[in-house]
């Protein structure tokens, strides 16, 4: 994680790092990488109780990341209740770790993403907004 370049380019542009992780060591890095960000954006398009992994991931954003730098991405294929019973099972979890947020009234922001909706042109001003 030391070694992840973090610096702007010339042109204001932020470098690709990639990190290749496997079974064992997915869930640090994921640990580690949320808690140096101010914006998570979460893909839950086809979401359902049979991806454990985001769920995992849900998790470690509620109890680690302000709620408000979280954006989630979902559409038709989303399975909205379980998200919903997700999400509330790990507001549970973080309330009852004595976690509060920084901004009273700031929650969980959710994209959805028709079909035929432009996916840049929709999220890029919902990122800015989630990143104020």
């Amino acid at each position: 994680m030391a070694a992840l370049d973090t610096q702007k380019d010339f042109d204001g542009r932020f470098r690709i790092n990639e990190l290749f992780c496997y079974a064992d060591t997915w869930k640090l890095a994921l640990a580690e990488l949320v808690k140096q960000q101010n914006t998570v954006l979460m893909d839950l398009r086809s979401f359902s109780a049979r991806k454990p992994g985001c769920i995992h991931e849900l998790n470690t954003l509620v109890s680690v990341v302000p709620l408000h730098y979280i954006l989630l991405v979902v559409d038709e294929t989303t399975d909205m209740n379980f998200l919903f019973q997700v999400l509330q099972k790990a507001w549970q979890q973080r309330r009852g770790n004595g976690i509060a947020d920084s901004v009273d009234g700031h929650a969980i922001r959710v994209c959805k993403l028709a079909l035929s909706a432009d996916p840049v042109k929709v999220l890029i001003p919902e990122l800015c907004d989630v990143s104020q």
